[in-house]
């Protein structure tokens, strides 16, 4: 599956970030597993739900991560920034900018 429109689960929450993400996706031509692409869904989703900016700043993350990343990358990204957020929202917006 490519990220071209897999992000239009994130167009009700935020239509921009949702064409963010999808042209990144698109434009890095990776491919992500379903799994994969819902990882990166459900951790936006989850800092946004801890701090609004901290969603903002994860998702500003994942844009550049798409750009020039690999699955693998992605995928660690997402590992460590859930891993910060355990402990505050605060420290995961650290470890996303």
């Amino acid at each position: 599956m490519t990220v071209d429109n897999a992000f239009d689960a994130l167009i009700a929450l935020d239509p921009e970030l949702a064409a963010a993400l999808g042209a990144a996706g698109a434009q890095s031509g990776i491919t992500l597993s379903p799994a994969g692409l819902a990882d990166i869904i459900g951790t936006i989703l989850q800092g946004y739900q801890q701090e609004i900016h901290f969603g903002q700043t994860l998702a500003e993350g994942y844009c550049k991560i798409l750009k020039g990343g690999t699955p693998e990358t992605v995928a660690i990204f997402g590992h460590e920034i859930r891993q910060a957020a355990h402990h505050s929202a605060a420290l995961g917006c650290n470890l996303a900018n």
